[in-house]
């Protein structure tokens, strides 16, 4: 609550570039909608990292911890054989492209579970190894 001013700016300066970039660029497809919204965010994640480290909060060891270099690294898996699985079959309109998005989904989010287990169970292999040997 003492930087409540601050947080409402922040999410001001997304939102008026979020508006902003979707009438410069993101007028004629939704790839390109898509892409002014998410550059919009990514715009103000920066200027929020600038305001967390000119107030002296570090949170480097928070964004590359475990968790998240492994959540990272499913979702591109994830991405990749969503690309792939999408790449597939040629059904372009209707209940076919349907189906061709649901294939896509359906097996990328079982790529992203099998590669957060293997990881977890790796994780927890090496936590259970260094512990026989204290």
């Amino acid at each position: 609550m003492q930087r409540a001013r601050e947080v409402f700016y922040l999410y001001a300066f997304q939102n008026v570039l979020t508006i902003a970039l979707c009438i410069a660029i993101g007028r004629h497809s939704i790839a390109e909608l898509t892409a002014s919204v998410s550059i919009a965010y990514s715009a103000a994640a920066v200027v929020a990292l600038f305001a967390l480290a000119r107030h002296r909060v570090t949170i480097a060891s928070v964004i590359w911890s475990r968790h998240v270099r492994r959540s990272l690294g499913a979702s591109l898996v994830m991405a990749l054989v969503m690309r792939l699985v999408y790449a597939g079959p040629t059904w372009n309109r209707g209940i076919g492209l349907l189906t061709r998005f649901s294939f896509a989904v359906v097996r990328g989010l079982g790529a992203y579970a099998l590669v957060v287990v293997i990881l977890q169970h790796r994780v927890t292999r090496v936590g259970a190894k260094d512990a026989r040997l204290n």
